[in-house]
């Protein structure tokens, strides 16, 4: 999740880019998400003082503005930090995660300049943090739908170029902590 003691350090211009990507994410696959929404809700308080309700009903999506913003915002480590993680939690908050949704990612990244080694180490934990969070919700699932939604991480996995071996250490990990936190 998003720390607020991380997000209360970040400019205002900081915390508006992160909202806007956090929103132009949910809407790269054309139609934001129940899911997306609610779990962007949770943060909005931290980020802006406007209204969350009119920004999604006003929101427009436009991929280029939101890179340009971005840019505009000069994130300091901790805001590009919390940038990319908080692109990774509405990636997984439906379950699955859109091309378009991974495009957009790229798009982000690539709007930093960041060089390409350092560019790949981001992606392998965004592909980290994204699975760590499908296993999550699927463990959260009701009984009847768990097997499933494991399933359905797992194949997301395979999509997200994930490891089968860095897939297992994550989904104990992730066991483990939920187990320590029930």
């Amino acid at each position: 999740m998003l720390p607020e003691h991380e997000i209360a350090t970040l400019r205002q211009e900081e915390k508006d880019a992160i909202l806007d990507a956090m929103l132009g994410m949910a809407w790269s696959d054309s139609e934001a998400e129940t899911q997306e929404i609610e779990l962007i809700k949770t943060y909005a308080a931290a980020l802006t003082k406007d209204d969350f309700e009119a920004l999604v009903r006003d929101y427009q999506p436009d991929m280029e503005r939101v890179g340009r913003k971005i840019v505009k915002a000069d994130l300091s480590g901790t805001g590009r930090r919390l940038l990319v993680r908080s692109l990774a939690l509405v990636m997984a908050a439906s379950g699955t995660v859109a091309d378009t949704e991974l495009a957009f990612y790229q798009q982000i990244v690539r709007a930093f300049g960041i060089p390409e080694r350092e560019r790949k180490k981001l992606e392998d934990g965004v592909r980290r943090d994204v699975f760590a969070d499908l296993i999550l919700r699927a463990l959260a699932a009701p009984e009847a739908d768990r097997a499933a939604r494991l399933r359905d991480a797992h194949a997301e996995r395979e999509r997200l170029g994930l490891s089968a071996d860095a897939a297992k250490e994550i989904e104990e990990r992730v066991r483990r902590e939920a187990g320590a936190s029930q």
